[in-house]
């Protein structure tokens, strides 16, 4: 697999051999997406789609779609919806398809809105945001004070910028924005296109708590406007990643603090990004660059495969001799892609993610050690002070031979680990899950927390995690990975 078209080809065609064993759902989503060429109520419309963007294919089973969520536990926890919801192009929706395994095209434009809901379930705040062509948010974030910040991508010209934009008209295809909304959701306090002339996909937010304002994207183009002293000041590959850091109390060129290129020499893409207890910044997505960027404690210095993930920590803004903090590929010879990444106060680094690999890196005290044959999950605890294979604390598979996506994470205080996604498989379950077995249709949603333990029972030792150790709650999973006895439950708890 040396293209774009053939990593497609190789997804796509692993999806293809899942739905085979799937006929009566293949003849449901068929039926789903021709009742769409009729208007129906809005939540009443599946959607089997698949994205036209590389290595990142998912099911949405219904429209409107949450993208992010934030909480703010300062603002007695808080929580900030970020999502798009479906705005048909009247006169020229169609829909074609070719067979049962084929996808469908259709026209609409997703249209952004964003959410505040209190901790008794009220809707403090709802809007919609955008203009009339497609805006996506990928991102969403609340500061101290409890101002909103979204960031995603837009192919709208009508974009509502503020006078304060760093940039207030749209020059290329799609172009990332980034808005932030006072605390009381009465005024727009800033927003913005970032962009260059090709495509730019805006895919990762962080706020520090002194208000700054850290974004990741995905570009194709040359011209993405650059500042500070950025790392690299050309686009390196035919898609790379642009890092960057807006000061919203600014105006105009002086809002943009920083912004460099970071990439091989192929094509990268940015999935999620997060700041450390020390301000650094974390990133994670895949790449198709061999000669993608690493240090020389890198976990896997050298890419496994053709396609595989990438854990990336980054000092910005920064000299271009500091920058580069730890950096290293992520993944095995099938493919992979890292979804979510999050530090905990230590500095160790979560990731979690999808993959095809059956050589990917798996510690002894795996939840699940070997590939399910599927589309699995992962989850992966690094230590990024380790070179080599030392650095994996942690590394397990969850999943069979079906599709398990994870596309959330989240660390609490004691360590545990959260994570969120959605399925067409079975998951290991416990006794006090919420649904106890895979509900049918095309997808299911699922929450795990997995107790993983302290960093040094991690990968390289001779413990094995067994239910005492862990605690998997989600309505799915694998034959391929144990579940607890009776016995163990009742030791465990």
């Amino acid at each position: 697999m040396n293209s774009n078209n053939e990593i497609d080809d190789f997804l796509e065609g692993a999806l293809k051999r899942q739905m085979q064993a799937r006929p009566a759902d293949d003849a449901a989503v068929e039926r789903a997406l021709k009742r769409l060429a009729a208007p129906l109520p809005r939540q009443k419309m599946p959607l089997w789609r698949l994205p036209g963007v590389l290595l990142d294919w998912q099911f949405a089973p219904a429209w409107p779609r949450v993208a992010a969520l934030a909480c703010c536990a300062a603002l007695g926890f808080v929580i900030g919806i970020a999502g798009v919801d479906r705005r048909f192009d009247g006169g020229g929706s169609t829909l074609t398809i070719a067979s049962n395994t084929d996808i469908g095209s259709i026209v609409f434009e997703p249209e952004a809105f964003v959410a505040i809901i209190n901790p008794n379930a009220a809707l403090v705040y709802g809007s919609y945001f955008g203009g009339t062509g497609g805006d996506t948010p990928y991102g969403i974030a609340l500061d101290a004070q409890g101002n909103i910040y979204v960031e995603g991508t837009t192919a709208s010209t009508d974009f509502p910028a503020t006078a304060t934009a760093y940039q207030s008209v749209l020059y290329g295809p799609t172009d990332t924005f980034l808005f932030e909304i006072n605390a009381n959701s009465t005024t727009v306090l800033y927003a913005t296109y970032l962009g260059g002339e090709g495509r730019d996909d805006g895919r990762g937010l962080a706020v520090s708590p002194s208000g700054r304002v850290y974004f990741a994207a995905s570009t194709l183009s040359q011209l993405f406007p650059m500042a500070g002293s950025s790392y690299r000041t050309t686009l390196p590959g035919s898609e790379s990643l642009v890092i960057g850091v807006i000061d919203t109390t600014q105006s105009g060129v002086s809002s943009l603090v920083y912004a460099t290129y970071l990439g091989g020499s192929t094509a990268d893409e940015v999935r999620d990004i997060a700041l450390d207890s020390s301000g650094r910044l974390l990133l994670t997505g895949w790449t198709l660059s061999s000669d993608f960027p690493t240090t020389a404690n890198a976990l896997q210095p050298k890419a496994p495969g053709t396609a595989v993930a990438f854990v990336t920590r980054v000092n910005v803004p920064s000299a271009p001799a500091q920058f580069l903090d730890y950096s290293t590929f992520l993944g095995g010879s099938g493919g992979d892609v890292a979804y979510n990444i999050a530090a905990d106060s230590a500095g160790l680094i979560y990731v979690s993610g999808y993959t095809l690999s059956l050589d990917f890196p798996v510690s002894s005290n795996a939840i699940q050690s070997q590939w399910g044959g599927g589309i699995d999950g992962f989850l992966v605890k690094l230590n990024p002070a380790v070179a080599g294979m030392g650095g994996l604390l942690y590394g397990s598979y969850f999943g069979g031979s079906g599709m398990v996506v994870p596309t959330g994470l989240a660390i609490a205080p004691n360590g545990n680990v959260f994570l969120g996604g959605y399925t067409t498989d079975s998951l290991p379950i416990n006794g006090s899950a919420w649904q106890g077995s895979f509900g049918g249709g095309y997808t299911d949603g699922f929450v795990m927390a997995v107790q993983i333990g302290s960093a040094a029972s991690g990968g390289g030792s001779s413990n094995s995690l067994d239910c005492r150790d862990r605690d998997v709650r989600g309505g799915t999973a694998s034959p391929a990975a144990p579940s607890c006895s009776p016995r163990d439950d009742r030791a465990r708890r």
